[in-house]
């Protein structure tokens, strides 16, 4: 079980650009279209979420 965060883009993301960024930035994520998402456990730590978190802002703000 765990939770979803999701942040909807107004166009599509650079797919090339934000599977090279994300990894670099400590996490594995798969955008969607214009949807870049995290499905983390629950049993996710503070840490893990805010290295989760701050990597969806920046990709969020650099590759929009």
């Amino acid at each position: 079980l765990g939770g979803i965060g999701v942040i909807e883009t107004k166009s599509p993301v650079d797919m090339h650009k934000v599977q090279k960024l994300l990894p670099e930035l400590g996490v594995w994520l798969r955008p969607f279209g214009k949807l870049i998402y995290t499905m983390p456990p629950y049993i996710i730590n503070d840490t893990d979420l805010d290295t989760v978190c701050d990597a969806i802002m920046t990709v969020a703000e650099e590759c929009s």
